[in-house]
């Protein structure tokens, strides 16, 4: 359409057909979720005097704000994200002496922001780019400290100031590929971490926030072997934590920070099995801890730091969540007298350790005054917040923000001016910020962010099951229960399936396959259950004509001894990833135990990052391994190595097939983040170009092939983040479009291919984020509609190819986040004589005989007047196949007319029926043919010539209506239907209005076409 397009340009193509044809206009599908707007606030913290949390407005913009705690105040500091960019757990607000440190997302990795309080010392001070993110927030020695990847260090300690230029690398533990510290704990005016480097493993180390002051504290696990420290907790001026020696397995050790001072604890489980004790809260300075040993299974225990004064208390099954209200010991933990998980409280005797009331809690306890306060579950209110002050008949709900048993989901518990702040969600669909004190009168709204529009769904796995798309539904923020739904693209077929809980789905052989919380569906003429795990089932993948899945268990995947996934097809065997031994392998399978076998031992190392999503291209697997590089495997042992040392941590990323060519994105020192190839050897790994010359990162994202052609995003100083598309080499490599003209973003997203075509959500100056197609050209790169007008925008995200169309979820205030379609394939009877995937105004006839189409004239009038206040007049002359004949009466007319970017300009629909005196509406037969009148403004008209067998001379005069036209919008396309709404007879006649032939008059108020 592209090339017919740029031949028309100035001009109107006019199009009569006998079905309807569907131009490229996006539509919502359905408004699944259709309650009240939510701000979803999240991320709550309290800082320099004000709270402050993160929240998202009537307009979808996730931003910071803050509040005094007065009902109805609460300001907006700055936004940092769209609708769905994060969710609570990756924000991390943290306090450091007065100034609010925070995560935010960025179109290519995370941001670390800092907040004084107002909006203009509200603002990112440090950017990182990567699938790694910003993490574990600490305040420490007056300065925050984190975790965050550098491309030439690898996932290093950082501390910051609060200012760019003040937030800098602490220490390069693993000059080769990162130490990824974790656990980060402070005691004592010291930071204990656990990090890995090569010659001792993961073991425990500490700083006092220098390179020199950073240092390990004690090789637990001799040499290169790791003790894996985890689970730190500060007290008594120790540090505790769980580690493993090997000769005793996980179980409780303590350090002063120095080798000498850092032993076991106390071997609870003797022997190699490990108890798996770790500290769960301190109170009264008694520390407590869980503990697994035979006799009394997981338990309740204390420690003063040795041996002797570890001992067990009972406390239940499984404690865990322990905070201290007026020194006494209070933890949730299963009660087996009641069969049921329950409130406990421990004077730090056995005897004094009793179940206090039955609840079920998976939260610490938050302590306001002389009262805990916790989201608590029974099956009469469901989750509500509830409060304690340590007796049984204190024990119970708090206020019922949503009555019933579905419950409000409280979150975010927060202490402030002397009341509880929390997230929680309404009946009405909205999740708000809520206070309490403590009493049902006392518990009110904090403020209404939202106030209009709709919650929306929240929708994710789109899969194409034979033209017919599959998702998961959570209905809303306040929702945690998910389902199996499916959509033809209308409203009607827009449907639940399954009321099993989901978690993900795949196509294969033509059926749905989909894991659950419990087990393993298929999904055809009826649901089959194929395997009860009794846990779930995740990373399904078709690899060598089988289905691979791993079942994890309760605590997630992580925690599985292999973890195995990234499954891919290398000829008559798989290929995957698994958490062994030594470290993450790769290993092999036929889909037997016999055929399964490790190939290589080339990960990092335990809790370090694992080897990356395997590629096959061109019959080897690539993947990244060791130190961050790239890898090849042919499927044999001698056949996995390294291709290239590309540089410390050059961390591959996105790899793709481009041609039987590896593309991909990698790090360099002298070149930034950018464009990279290889043939899978050394010499032939090289970056393609350097697209933001010198260090800095162009960081491509999006990486996509489109007719041979790769298309991404990337940055480059001149034209800020756009289109780009390359053919592998640095000629071939061009920016597609500017789209926001100059320095500025358009920042495009959810790249797909669909029929020979890019799509992709962009934004551009005064529109905002909308969906876009490309066919590779700057003219042929064009919005599609502006869904949201203004510079919100809608939002397109999860755009995803299903049965020649697409779906994707787009944001309006009304709606909130929804389902969407674009149907760019032709309907049944409508032809796409050009062949390019489009049914518009613009298709050639070419499935019946020639017909002819002469004298058409189109007219716009009064574009310039207010809105309802516009014209239409249509008048052609064609002439048709005599069978079958024309019959408005019974059929009714209907015209479409569209701009060159695909929006509707008007779709006019002509009514069946006899003319209504009563109403003075309807069809006559007048001679030779037929007049419509309606007195809201529209008429019509069709009459034959009996001298002319087949002629139809069509008119249509329309006013009171509101049309747009712009000469952006030109050529228009225009379609008229005389067999509507769709016929089947294929008849068409088409006819095309040259350049200088359609424009605008003087005023700009009329746009008139005609030969």
């Amino acid at each position: 359409m592209a090339s017919l397009l740029g031949r028309l340009a100035g001009g109107l193509v006019l199009a009569l057909l006998a079905g309807v044809a569907r131009g490229q206009t996006p539509h919502l599908v359905v408004d699944l979720n259709p309650l009240g707007a939510s701000s979803d606030a999240q991320a709550l913290r309290v800082s320099g005097g004000a709270l402050y949390f993160v929240a998202t407005d009537s307009g979808g913009r996730i931003g910071l704000w803050r509040t005094d705690g007065t009902v109805g105040n609460a300001t907006k500091l700055a936004e940092i994200g769209d609708t769905g960019t994060y969710r609570n757990s990756a924000y991390q607000p943290t306090d450091v002496n007065g100034r609010l440190f925070f995560v935010g997302p960025t179109a290519s990795g995370s941001a670390l922001w800092t907040s004084d309080g107002t909006a203009a010392g509200t603002m990112p001070i440090a950017v990182f780019s990567g699938l790694a993110q910003v993490s574990q927030l600490t305040s420490f020695a007056g300065m925050l400290v984190f975790v965050a990847p550098d491309y030439g260090d690898g996932t290093e300690l950082w501390r910051s100031d609060g200012t760019a230029v003040g937030t800098v690398p602490v220490a390069d533990i693993n000059p080769s590929g990162g130490s990824y510290p974790r656990g980060l704990t402070v005691a004592g005016g010291v930071l204990y971490f656990a990090a890995t480097e090569p010659s001792t493993g993961t073991e425990l180390w500490r700083s006092d926030g220098t390179a020199a002051g950073t240092m390990l504290v004690a090789d637990i696990a001799p040499g290169s072997a790791s003790s894996n420290p985890g689970l730190f907790t500060a007290a008594n001026g120790l540090v505790f934590f769980t580690a493993n020696d090997a000769a005793t397995g996980y179980e409780l050790w303590r350090t002063d920070g120095t080798a000498g001072g850092t032993f076991e604890v106390a071997d609870i489980n003797p022997g190699s099995g490990g108890s798996n004790a770790f500290v769960i809260g301190v109170s009264n300075g008694i520390v407590y801890l869980s503990a697994y040993e035979p006799v009394g299974g997981q338990a309740l225990w204390k420690t003063d730091g040795t041996a002797p004064g570890t001992v067990r208390l009972g406390g239940g099954q499984s404690p865990d969540y322990l905070t201290d209200l007026n020194g006494t010991a209070y933890f949730f933990s299963y009660d087996p007298v009641n069969a049921s998980r329950a409130l406990w409280k421990s004077d730090g005797t056995p005897g004094g350790t009793v179940a206090v009331r039955s609840v079920i809690a998976n939260a610490t306890p938050l302590r306001v005054g002389n009262e805990l306060f916790f989201a608590g579950y029974d099956n009469i209110g469901g989750t509500e917040l509830w409060k304690s002050d340590g007796t049984t008949s204190g024990t119970g709900l708090a206020a019922d923000v949503y009555p019933g048993a579905g419950g409000s989901l409280p979150g975010d518990l927060t202490a402030f001016v002397g009341d509880v702040f929390f997230s929680a969600g309404e009946p009405t669909g909205e999740r708000e910020l809520w206070r309490s004190d403590g009493t049902g009168a006392g518990t009110v709204k904090a403020v209404d962010i939202t106030p209009a529009g709709s919650a929306g769904s929240l929708l994710s796995h789109f899969v194409d099951v034979g033209g017919t798309l599959y998702f998961i539904l959570q209905p809303g923020p306040t929702s945690g229960q998910t389902y199996l739904w499916q959509s033809d693209g209308t409203a009607a077929g827009t449907l639940s399936v399954s009321p099993d809980s989901p978690r993900e789905l795949i196509a294969w052989n033509g059926r749905l396959f989909f894991a659950s919380d419990t087990g393993l569906e298929r999904l055809d003429a009826g649901q089959t259950t194929l395997l009860t795990s009794g846990a779930a089932i995740h990373d399904l993948t078709v690899a060598g004509g089988l289905l691979y899945f791993q079942i994890c268990s309760t605590f997630g995947c992580t925690n599985l001894p292999s973890n195995p996934r990234f499954f891919t097809a290398l000829g008559g065997q798989v290929l995957f990833v698994a958490d062994a031994a030594s470290g993450f392998e790769l290993w092999k399978t036929d889909g037997t135990a016999a055929g399964t076998s490790r190939l290589a031992n080339v990960g990092t190392g335990w809790g370090g990052e694992p080897l990356g999503t395997l590629r096959a291209v061109n019959g080897v697997v690539y993947f990244a391994a060791l130190h961050h590089e790239l890898w090849r495997s042919d499927g044999t042992a001698a056949g996995t190595t390294l291709v290239a040392d590309i540089g410390p941590a050059s961390d591959p990323a996105e790899l793709t097939d481009l041609g039987g060519t590896l593309v991909f994105v990698a790090s360099d020192a002298s070149g930034g983040r950018e464009l990279w190839t290889s043939d899978g050897t050394a010499g032939g790994t090289a970056r393609i170009i350097d697209l933001n010359p010198g260090a800095a990162d162009a960081s491509p994202a999006g990486l996509t092939v489109v007719g041979g052609r790769l298309y991404f995003a990337a940055t480059e100083p001149a034209g800020g983040r756009e289109l780009w598309t390359s053919d592998g080499t640095a000629g071939g490599t061009t920016r597609v479009a500017d789209i926001d003209p100059g320095p500025g973003s358009s920042n495009p997203t959810g790249l797909v291919a669909l029929d020979g075509r890019l799509y992709f959500s962009a934004s551009e100056p005064g529109s905002g984020a909308e969906l876009w197609r490309s066919d590779g050209t700057a003219g042929g790169t064009v919005r599609l509609a502006d869904a949201n007008p203004g510079p919100d925008g809608s939002r397109p995200a999860q755009i995803t190819p299903v049965g020649g169309g697409l779906f994707f979820t787009a944001f309006l205030p009304a709606t909130g986040s929804e389902l969407w379609t674009l149907s760019p394939q032709c309907d049944a009877g409508a032809p796409d004589g050009d062949g390019d995937g489009l049914c518009d105004a613009l298709d050639l006839c070419t499935n019946v005989g020639h017909v002819t189409l002469a004298r058409p004239r189109l007219t716009v009038r009064k574009l310039l007047a207010g809105a309802g206040g516009q014209t239409l007049k249509l008048t052609a002359d064609l002439t048709v196949p005599t069978s079958p004949p024309i019959d408005p009466v019974g059929k009714g007319i209907r015209v479409l007319i569209a701009d060159a970017m695909g929006g509707t300009v008007a779709d006019v629909r002509v009514p069946n029926g006899d003319y209504a005196r009563a109403t003075k509406t309807g069809w006559r037969r007048r001679g030779n043919g037929w007049r419509f009148v309606d007195p809201s403004g529209l008429k019509a008209s069709v009459k034959g010539d009996p001298l002319t067998p087949g002629f139809l001379r069509v008119g249509l005069s329309v006013t009171h209506r509101t049309y747009t036209v712009t000469a952006a919008g030109l050529p228009l396309a225009a379609t008229v239907v005389v067999d509507a709404p769709r016929a089947a007879t294929g008849q068409c006649g088409e006819l095309a209005f040259l350049a200088g032939a359609c424009g605008f008059d003087a005023s700009g108020q009329t746009v008139t076409c005609r030969p």
